[in-house]
């Protein structure tokens, strides 16, 4: 994949303070393993490349974040994150939309999954690009074959529109939210800590 890459020894010190918050547990034959991998149960971003990596039977470090418990949050997974956005080259999101698609928000630094490549010193983390662009080093067949390309990646880009559970507390819902997103976005309240939970202007005009 296309992106700016850090050097080995940057890497190694950015992915020793998350891998000292969060030890993971290997995964496959190598035992230091090339990949370590981020991610979350409960994340569908992360079951597309947990899909990818189990495929291709790609030895990796499995590190698991507890979404409800805030680690994403954590300063160490955020600057990973924020590395990985400048590595990608890809803008940081101004704004939610109500989803999660990179292409569509741009980068968010307190979600997951992330996959880091020590030895490119390479910071990877955009499933769905994660899904086009791997090429098996050690042969097997396409991941997406190209007959059903197409219509793997429309399916993808309607899953990708769908509204994320955390955007169901909003304040205000751009125009510009993905057609999906946005009637569901519209009966959203406003979360304002000890406010009156009622609904948002946009939920009103609905």
């Amino acid at each position: 994949m296309e992106g700016r890459t850090l050097t080995h020894d940057s890497t190694q010190q950015i992915l020793s303070q998350l891998t000292t918050r969060f030890p993971g547990v290997p995964v496959g034959p190598d035992g230091t393993p090339r990949y370590h991998f981020f991610h979350a149960p409960n994340s569908g971003c992360s079951q597309k490349v947990r899909a990818v990596l189990a495929y291709y039977q790609v030895s990796h470090c499995s590190h698991l974040l507890d979404i409800f418990a805030g680690k994403t949050y954590d300063p160490a997974q955020v600057h990973v994150r924020m590395q990985g956005c400048a590595c990608l080259g890809v803008p940081l999101a101004a704004q939610h939309l109500g989803t999660t698609s990179v292409e569509a928000n741009g980068c968010d630094g307190c979600v997951v999954p992330t996959l880091v490549d020590v030895k490119d010193g390479t910071f990877l983390w955009i499933p769905c690009a994660f899904v086009k662009c791997w090429t098996p080093r050690k042969g097997g067949g396409a991941l997406v074959p190209a007959a059903l390309r197409a219509a793997i990646m429309a399916e993808l880009a309607v899953v990708h529109d769908l509204p994320n559970y955390q955007s169901l507390a909003v304040r205000v819902v751009p125009e510009s939210a993905p057609g999906n997103a946005l009637p569901a976005l519209r009966s959203a309240i406003i979360d304002v800590p000890g406010a009156r939970l009622e609904p948002t202007k946009s939920a009103v005009s609905a």
